[in-house]
């Protein structure tokens, strides 16, 4: 009985540190697209008051990445059936900044 007692307890802990393992990496994945959004965002402004070519690559490079990594996230989250979880993170997060 207390084998199995101490089992469930082990078992239910590595439950708990799995759901905030995850939860965590959610929120760092969301944090990632928002930082470049601003990025993204921060060297437009720059471009409409200049014209400058590196900003407009660079700008250009952030978004592809931006897109590239939207895609890989959306299917992973997809395949791991926490594509919900993932949005409500993303849109709690972006509401704070």
């Amino acid at each position: 009985m207390k084998i199995r007692l101490l089992f469930l307890l082990i078992l239910g802990s590595l439950v708990l540190l799995t759901c905030n393992s995850t939860q965590r990496k959610i929120e760092e994945d969301a944090m990632t697209l928002i930082k470049m959004e601003k990025k993204i965002v921060d060297l437009t402004i720059q471009l409409n008051k200049e014209d400058n070519k590196a900003l407009a690559q660079e700008r250009d490079s952030i978004s592809d990445e931006l897109q590239k990594l939207s895609f890989e996230l959306q299917k992973k989250y997809r395949e791991a059936d926490l594509t919900k979880e993932f949005q409500q993170t993303f849109d709690s997060l972006k509401r704070k900044k």
